[in-house]
């Protein structure tokens, strides 16, 4: 068997920075076919150059004289520009690794689903927007998803194919993020810099904020009905602050399978670039001797709405989980720029869901740009009454 071709879209991010750190630790096991960023074409540069990337994409197309500059001498072929990411999703590959955060993503994954053996989705908007969608168009073309992502990846391995009639429930677990022992009052007053400081993981600025408002979580508990073919009543969130359980799967014999490991993504990149096999990664196993103070707790839906707005959305159904993620989109951005209250985050996305004026549904790929637009005017006009200026 020769070596596995893989595209990574967003690789200068957390994603596909520790990707490229699996590969360069196996680098004749892997061609990698393309690599894509936004506008930091100087790490793009350097990252293919170093592990021979045959071509570049490079999305903001105000950087690409730049990083053609960088890359002359080098064979390296680079296109930049929305549509040209998109046309790297029709490159044949073993593997596509699609990292790009937000609803940016959703385009180049249904781009790639003709085109790739095998999907790894650290996109988890693609899912929560369009899952059924996605799941029915990879099913057609045998194409493979793979969550990349710590809960859904112990879960996938703890469920058993042959044994899928007889789940009980399947859960995934939370950190709470930075802020699951305050109280409401102190919620009131978070900082944009508080909200950036996760106590496990070092990830980027939007998803950092999605763990302290729980919608990460949120986006979770949704993929999970896409993912296993289960509905919602049959997945539960528990708050674990330590993140050394990740996700399990109880049967109906009452056996729960659950997956451990030390809270750091490197594993679980390793495992899906390697799928099915289990590399050998630089990631220090549990010492179980050490595990004296794990502890659980039910979610709290009082101080952190966003679970039950996830569930809500899924009862939904149509265009409401796209709008659900828009909106919380739009919501962060604001939050980033000191225009939005923390609490405002999730406010302002329940505000879009009892505003929706119609339930759309989304039947084919070419529905989803149409409906993301629309979202996004729909929810910047709402965001108005949430705002700092407003407050």
């Amino acid at each position: 068997m020769g070596a596995r071709k893989v595209s990574i879209f967003g690789s200068t991010g957390s994603i596909g920075c520790q990707a490229l750190q699996c590969i360069a630790a196996a680098p004749e096991q892997f061609s990698v076919e393309v690599l894509t960023a936004h506008h930091n074409y100087q790490l793009l540069a350097e990252q293919a150059v170093s592990c021979h990337a045959r071509q570049v994409v490079i999305s903001n197309e105000a950087h690409y004289q730049a990083l053609k500059d960088l890359l002359i001498g080098s064979g390296i072929v680079v296109h930049a520009g929305r549509q040209a990411l998109i046309d790297a999703g029709q490159i044949s590959v073993d593997l596509a690794l699609h990292a790009i955060v937000g609803a940016a993503g959703l385009e180049p994954v249904f781009a790639s689903l003709s085109y790739a053996k095998m999907i790894g989705l650290a996109n988890k908007e693609t899912l929560v927007c369009a899952g059924r969608l996605l799941m029915q168009e990879a099913e057609k073309v045998g194409a493979k998803i793979l969550p990349v992502d710590s809960e859904h990846t112990a879960v996938i391995q703890c469920l058993e194919a042959e044994n899928h009639d007889a789940v009980h429930r399947i859960g995934i677990t939370a950190s709470g993020g930075p802020f699951w022992f305050h109280t409401q009052e102190q919620l009131q007053k978070v900082k944009r810099e508080e909200a950036l400081k996760h106590p496990n993981f070092s990830m980027g600025a939007k998803i950092t904020v999605d763990s302290a408002t729980l919608m990460n979580k949120s986006f979770e508990l949704i993929e999970s009905v896409y993912l296993y073919d289960v509905p919602q009543e049959k997945v539960e969130v528990v708050i674990h602050p330590e993140q050394v359980l990740h996700g399990y799967v109880q049967y109906v014999d009452g056996i729960t399978m659950a997956q451990m490991s030390v809270p750091d993504m490197l594993s679980v990149i390793g495992d899906i670039l390697h799928w099915p096999k289990r590399p050998a990664v630089a990631v220090e196993p549990l010492n179980m001797m050490a595990l004296n103070d794990l502890t659980f707790f039910p979610q709290d839906d009082k101080r952190f709405p966003a679970l039950k707005l996830a569930r809500d959305v899924i009862e939904q159904g149509g265009i409401a989980p796209l709008y659900f993620n828009v909106a919380n989109e739009v919501a962060v951005e604001h939050f980033l720029q000191d225009k939005l209250h923390f609490l405002g985050i999730v406010n302002t996305v329940d505000a879009v869901l009892q505003a929706l004026p119609t339930q759309k549904k989304i039947t084919t790929a070419s529905d989803i740009k149409m409906h993301l637009e629309e979202a996004r005017r729909f929810s910047e006009k709402m965001i108005l009454r949430y705002s700092m200026n407003a407050a």
